[in-house]
C-alpha cells in the first residue's frame, strides 16, 4: 500500500471533484503544494499548465532517444518497462525521477566496480547490464531487471562489478530516495525482498543454477530483524537454520569459565549456522547482533535441497567453516578476562567502517593528532584524544566511525551529509543548515556544531606533514560572525588530503591507527 492516495495526473482522486494536494498529494514542500495547488485551478478552469516540475524532467530526458515523446509518455513508458516501479502512483514516480539521474552508457562502460563504497540503485530502462560475480560467473540482465540492492539494503561495499551492455540506459535512484519508497510502497519491499534472497542464494551456493529453479528454495526463506545485543543463535541449542546476514552485522562469541568471550565479528554478506546443519550437532558458539541487523534464514530441508543442487558445497563449507574457527580461537582472552575483540564490540564498533584507535603504549600525549586535525579543517579539531573509553593498551577516542549505515544520514533535511569516495567516507557538506539533527541521531557524540571557520596553518605542520593550507593561505574568520550560523562538524577522514587522515600522519611515534573492525581481528 502507496502512504499517497491514487490521483490522477490532474491530481484528481477516485472521487470526482474532489483534488488532494499537499502532503498527501505528494508534494509536501509548501513551494510545490502552492504549485500544485496552482496547477489544480487552472485544470479546473480548463487551461492547459504543465506542472511546475515539467521543465526539470524534461531536462532530464534531453540525452535520451525520445524526441518525439511527451515527457508525461516517457515517465508512462519507464513504468510499463521497469516491473519494480509499476504500482507506484504517478506523482510518486515524478519525485523519484526527480531525485534520480538518467545515465547512457556504452557497451563495457563500468557501472560501478566491486568494493566501491557507493549504493544508489540501477534500473535498465534499454538495453542490458553484466555483473561480474567472479572471472567465471557473469549474469547478464535486461530490460525492467535492477541491481544494486544488496549495498541499497546494507549500506556495505559492493559486492561484485556491473558492466553496461549494448545501447543501455539506466536510471540511478540515490538510496535515501528508494528507502523512502520501500517505506511507503509494499510491494516495492516484497520485490526487493525476493530478489536480494534468490540472487544471495545463487552466488554463494549455486552459481551455476538457473535462477528460476532457485525460487522454491527462496520462497521458504525468512527475512529476520534484530536489536542490538540480540541473540540469533546460542551456543549448545540444537541448529535447525543457516542465515546469511542481510544488514549490519553480528559477533560469535563462546562461554568460558562463565564469561562471554567473543571469538570474532561477521560483517553483512557472511552466513552463519552452517557448522550445526552440516553435521547435526549443536551449536558451537552464541551469536549476537552487533547493530540493528538482518538475516535471511533458511532451514534445514531447504539448505538439503541446496546441497543436493550444488556437488562438493557441503565439503566447501566443512572446510571453510573448520578454517573459520582455527584463525578465530586467538582472539579471546587467554586470561578469562574481557578480549580486546569483546571490548571493541561492546563499544559499537561492530558497524564501523574507520574507526580511531590509540595505542596508548606508543602515545606520548604530544596532542599533535588534535592540532593536525584542527589546522586541517578549519581551526575546528574533529577529535577529542582524552575522551572515550581504554582496554588493556587500546584507546577509542571521540571521533567519527564512518557507519555502514550512518545514522547521521537518517534525518538531513538538506541531504547535505553524502557518502564520498573509494573509502566510503561519510561528508558533511557546505549546503549543512545548522538543524543539528545528526547531533542528535549519532549515538556516539562526534558531532559537534561549530562556526566555519579558517585558521592559519602552522609553518611546521605544513613542512613536516603537508597538513593544511601553506602559511598565509588561510583565512581566519571570527566565531560568531553576524552572518554566521553553527554547522555540523566531524572527521571526514581528511578526503581532500592526498596521503590520508592528519590525524594518523601527524602522531610521530605511530600511535594513532585507523581500522576497520575486520581489519582488527586480522591484525589480533
Amino acid at each position: 500500500m502507496s502512504a499517497i492516495p491514487a490521483l490522477t495526473s490532474q491530481y484528481e482522486s477516485n472521487v470526482t471533484g474532489i483534488y488532494v494536494i499537499g502532503a498527501l498529494g505528494g508534494y509536501p514542500l509548501i513551494k510545490q503544494a502552492m504549485n500544485q495547488g496552482y496547477e489544480v485551478v487552472e485544470y479546473i478552469l480548463g487551461h492547459d499548465v504543465k506542472p511546475a516540475d515539467h521543465g526539470l524532467i524534461e531536462d532530464k530526458f534531453k540525452a535520451l532517444p525520445y524526441d518525439n515523446m511527451e515527457v508525461d509518455d516517457v515517465l508512462t513508458m519507464m513504468q510499463e518497462r521497469i516491473p519494480i516501479f509499476s504500482s507506484v502512483n504517478a506523482l510518486l514516480f515524478r519525485e523519484l525521477i526527480l531525485d534520480s539521474t538518467v545515465h547512457v552508457y556504452n557497451e563495457g562502460d563500468v557501472v560501478f566496480e566491486r568494493d566501491d563504497y557507493t549504493n544508489s540503485f540501477y534500473t535498465v530502462l534499454e538495453g542490458g547490464i553484466k555483473t561480474v560475480i567472479t572471472e567465471d560467473l557473469i549474469i547478464s540482465s535486461a530490460v525492467g531487471a535492477f541491481t544494486g540492492e544488496g549495498s541499497l539494503l546494507s549500506g556495505r561495499r559492493r559486492s561484485a562489478t556491473v558492466l553496461a551492455g549494448d545501447q543501455c540506459i539506466l536510471i540511478e535512484t540515490p538510496r535515501r530516495t528508494m528507502l523512502k519508497l520501500i517505506a511507503s510502497i509494499e510491494s516495492v519491499k516484497r520485490v526487493l525482498d525476493e530478489t536480494f534472497i534468490v540472487r544471495q542464494i545463487q552466488t554463494k551456493f549455486a552459481p551455476n543454477t538457473d535462477i528460476k529453479e532457485l525460487e522454491p528454495i527462496a520462497s521458504t526463506a525468512v527475512i529476520n530483524s534484530y536489536t542490538p545485543g540480540q541473540v540469533i543463535m546460542k551456543e549448545g541449542d540444537e541448529g535447525d537454520t543457516f542465515h546469511l546476514i542481510r544488514s549490519g552485522s553480528v559477533t560469535v562469541s563462546n562461554e568460558v569459565d562463565g564469561k562471554e568471550i567473543i571469538r570474532t565479528y561477521l560483517p553483512a554478506g557472511a552466513d552463519i549456522g552452517e557448522m550445526a546443519l552440516l553435521g547435526d550437532t549443536a551449536r558451537s558458539a552464541t551469536i549476537k547482533a552487533t547493530v540493528k541487523t538482518e538475516t535471511v534464514s533458511i532451514d534445514k530441508d531447504a539448505f538439503e535441497m541446496l546441497l543436493a543442487r550444488s556437488p562438493g558445497l557441503r565439503e566447501e563449507l566443512q572446510e571453510k567453516t573448520k578454517k573459520r574457527y582455527q584463525e578465530n580461537v586467538k582472539l579471546h582472552g587467554d586470561d578469562g578476562s574481557e578480549g580486546l575483540l569483546s571490548f571493541l564490540m561492546n563499544q559499537g564498533l561492530g558497524e564501523a567502517t574507520s574507526a580511531l584507535m590509540i595505542d596508548e603504549s606508543l602515545c606520548v600525549g604530544c596532542d599533535l593528532c588534535e592540532q593536525a586535525c584542527a589546522a586541517t579543517h578549519e581551526g575546528t579539531s574533529r577529535l577529542n584524544r582524552k575522551a572515550g573509553p581504554t582496554h588493556a593498551n587500546i584507546h577509542v577516542p571521540t571521533s567519527c566511525r564512518h557507519c555502514e549505515s550512518p545514522h547521521c544520514m537518517k534525518d538531513c533535511p538538506p541531504n547535505a551529509i553524502q557518502r564520498m569516495g573509494g573509502g566510503g567516507e561519510v561528508v558533511i557538506g557546505d549546503n549543512c543548515i545548522g538543524c543539528g539533527n545528526c547531533k542528535q541521531n549519532c549515538p556516539y557524540g562526534v558531532i559537534e556544531m561549530a562556526y566555519q571557520t579558517k585558521a592559519t596553518t602552522s609553518f611546521w605542520q605544513w613542512m613536516l606533514f603537508g597538513i593544511g593550507l601553506a602559511p598565509g593561505k588561510g583565512e581566519v574568520l571570527t566565531h560568531g560572525a553576524e552572518n554566521e550560523i553553527k554547522k555540523a562538524v566531524k572527521c571526514d577522514l581528511c578526503i581532500e588530503q592526498n596521503h590520508g587522515p592528519a590525524c594518523v600522519r601527524a602522531c610521530p611515534t605511530g600511535a594513532a591507527m585507523r581500522l576497520n573492525p575486520v581489519d582488527f581481528a586480522k591484525l589480533a
